[in-house]
């Protein structure tokens, strides 16, 4: 019998005692132990395989966290910490999307900030045209898989992902600033509130996404198909194509993937501020990117888990955060950013024993 064929919990929670033979009992126990026993690391090198990066990943949040309720009056306030993980879930929102690609080998898409844009200026249109929500929640996001296949294609066919996403960049937000003429589409009704506004035990809705997303991208990578043809592809493209995998179809689906998680964000952020704007998530695809490294995915690919870019996506917002109050300039924060990717890519090198090879 097979861990999936098990019940999810111990066999007296079924059933009274009387009904359960003492060999099932003992077998869901014994099932358990090797649970906990295939958790456990068996040495130091086993250790630093499989725990070291997201504890790493881990304290530096916390670190983060306590220097700034620790040094910085109202770091900790409630209004700062529902916009740290209002503004999270966004980043790490299209962190996930991103962490696809660079797990396949393919470094990062450069257009995800304009993808994000773009969507949320179709969302805000429809929505005006008089579209209900799920209506242009739907179409807006088949927009942004069109998008995204469309550059995965070009990346299959052989082109270099950073200079076609380059260019996807600028073609992606010209075409509605063109049709809008750089102005915002404004909303002007609340059509969209319970997308943008609406809390869940007092938990923006943003970040109620992302938990579930996370949850099921993290699934997708490590327990179907796909999720481990991605990871083969970015650990050894030439053993993944010898094996057979479809390399190509795994670029189009993990560029479809992170566009359809920017144009998510980019939704959230048009029915949040009721516009639409080419500006929107600017500047955001150098955040999305610094979570995903400083979360300890590997730049080359084949290394890294969704659960690890969230906690880059948290360390990169709360330090953000942190300077914003403390009065420093966006210079200065862009570069405290650039310098924790640079940081956070050196540690994981040597803690994946990098100074050895």
């Amino acid at each position: 019998m097979t861990i999936e064929q098990q019940p999810a919990g111990p066999p007296e929670s079924r059933g009274s005692a009387e009904e359960l033979s003492r060999r099932e009992v003992q077998q869901w126990r014994e099932l358990r132990a090797q649970r906990l026993a295939q958790m456990r690391p068996e040495s130091w090198a086993d250790y630093r395989a499989r725990y070291l990066i997201p504890t790493i990943s881990f304290l530096a949040v916390v670190a983060v966290i306590v220097i700034g309720g620790v040094t910085t009056p109202g770091f900790l306030s409630q209004t700062n910490m529902l916009s740290i993980i209002r503004i999270a879930a966004l980043t790490g929102i299209m962190g996930l999307g991103m962490t696809f690609i660079t797990m396949s080998g393919s470094f990062f898409s450069l257009s995800s900030a304009q993808t994000g844009a773009l969507c949320s200026i179709a969302f805000a249109a429809m929505i005006t045209w008089g579209w209900g929500w799920p209506a242009a929640l739907i179409v807006t996001l088949l927009i942004a898989a069109a998008v995204g296949a469309i550059q995965g294609a070009f990346v299959a066919a052989g082109a270099n992902p950073v200079v076609i996403t380059i260019a996807a960049a600028a073609a992606i937000i010209g075409v509605p600033a063109i049709l809008t003429d750089s102005r915002a589409i404004i909303i002007d009704t609340t059509e969209a509130h319970v997308i943008g506004r609406s809390t869940g035990f007092g938990v923006p809705i943003q970040t109620w996404t992302f938990i579930a997303l996370m949850v099921i991208a993290q699934f997708v990578l490590v327990r179907t198909r796909f999720g481990r043809a991605v990871t083969l592809a970015g650990a050894n493209r030439d053993a993944a194509k010898a094996a057979g995998l479809p390399i190509a179809r795994i670029e189009v689906w993990t560029f479809t993937l992170a566009s359809i998680t920017a144009g998510i964000a980019g939704i959230f952020v048009a029915a949040q501020s009721n516009r639409g704007l080419i500006t929107n998530l600017e500047a955001s695809t150098l955040e999305v990117i610094a979570a995903v490294l400083i979360g300890g995915t590997a730049i080359q690919g084949g290394e890294g888990s969704m659960i690890r870019t969230a906690f880059g996506a948290m360390f990169i917002v709360a330090i953000n955060s942190l300077l914003v109050l403390r009065g420093y300039s966006p210079a200065i924060r862009t570069l405290v950013e650039g310098l924790a990717v640079v940081a956070g890519v050196s540690l994981f090198w040597l803690a994946r024993g990098g100074a050895k090879r």
